[in-house]
């Protein structure tokens, strides 16, 4: 089971990419990537499953490309492993 930590108030915008990802589009200008996600780094047996929300560097890392269908760039790695591409609103690893 999988504990969420997705915000409930504040999101104007959700693009389901696929694959169990989204993309939350915050009322406060972050953008949040949303997945299914081992909290720790990889391999830290101390690990706990939870749906993860973590906010993207929008100016200070990650660029938007496009806005409709969402590219974003560079690529989005998480401390859990989860690593992929987003390009025309879908992700691909």
């Amino acid at each position: 089971m999988f504990a969420d930590l997705t915000p409930t108030t504040g999101v104007e915008r959700r693009v389901d990419l696929g694959d169990d990802k989204t993309l939350l589009f915050m009322d406060d200008g972050r953008v949040l990537f949303r997945h299914h996600c081992l909290t720790g780094r990889a391999g830290d047996p101390e690990r706990h499953p939870i749906i993860n929300a973590a906010a993207l560097r929008i100016g200070g890392g990650h660029t938007i490309v496009s806005d409709d269908p969402v590219t974003i760039t560079p690529s989005i790695l998480c401390e859990c492993g989860v690593h992929g591409y987003v390009t025309d609103s879908r992700w691909t690893t």
